[in-house]
């Protein structure tokens, strides 16, 4: 069993003389463009993952014609798929970037 030892009681001048910090206005503000702006990231990043998706079905269906009519994919296919994934991945390291970025100004705060 542990014992516990009483906590010294604070006597009201102390209470006065360490003030809790409280954000003003403008860290509200602040605060209140962060929360905006992760919400936009949040939506950002699920249309990322749906064209992910859909870069998904259509590798699908480029696979299943080469398998089924032995023809190989277009080079401007291929090129695009890659082109469309690098994007894809330029933007989700934007978005960590600034999501990082975000997390600095809100400690600080």
């Amino acid at each position: 069993m542990r014992v516990r030892h009483p906590q010294p009681r604070l006597t009201k001048q102390e209470v006065f003389d360490n003030p809790i910090p409280v954000p003003d206005n403008e860290q509200f503000g602040l605060l209140s463009q962060l929360q905006e702006r992760r919400e936009l990231r949040e939506h950002h990043r699920r249309a990322i993952i749906h064209e992910a998706s859909l870069i998904i079905c259509y590798v699908h269906m480029v696979i299943a014609r080469y398998y089924c009519a032995h023809q190989a994919p277009s080079c401007y296919a291929l090129l695009n798929i890659e082109l469309r994934l690098a994007f894809l991945l330029y933007d989700m390291l934007n978005l960590s970037t600034d999501e990082a970025i975000d997390r600095g100004l809100e400690e600080e705060i």
